[in-house]
């Protein structure tokens, strides 16, 4: 039998090692890492702080066009402005080939929410 060990998960084993043999280490008075504790919070501090920059920038952020729409598109289901049923009838609609090629000559996604929106607005009226 294969073992599929993620590489995330080889990565957290190897620190853990690290740090226990560093730890051991130091307990000896042995000091192999060649940088301060000081050194050490300022690295992880960077690090989380870059982390959480990106994630922030890039999560749940709607930055693009077709995110905007999609967001509309949830609000607009979310508020029961439309139906999962109507989102599904077009979705089956986008697997008509002769839909999929009227489609495939401008944006889909972006033609696809347009669609939900103007559903969306016509039940308003």
């Amino acid at each position: 039998m294969k073992m599929n060990v993620k590489p995330a998960t080889i990565a957290r084993i190897a620190a853990l090692l690290v740090a226990l043999a560093n730890q051991c280490l130091v307990m000896f008075g042995q000091d192999i890492l060649p940088f301060t504790e000081n050194m050490a919070y300022q690295v992880v501090s960077l690090v989380a702080v870059v982390v959480i920059a990106a994630i922030n920038a890039w999560y749940n952020n709607d930055i693009s066009k077709v995110a905007l729409l999609c967001g509309g598109v949830f609000d607009a289901l979310s508020d029961g402005k439309i139906t999962e049923e109507e989102i599904e009838k077009m979705l089956a609609d986008a697997e008509d080939p002769e839909k999929v090629e009227e489609v495939k000559k401008s944006n889909f996604i972006v033609n696809f929410i347009n669609g939900i929106i103007k559903k969306t607005k016509s039940k308003k009226e």
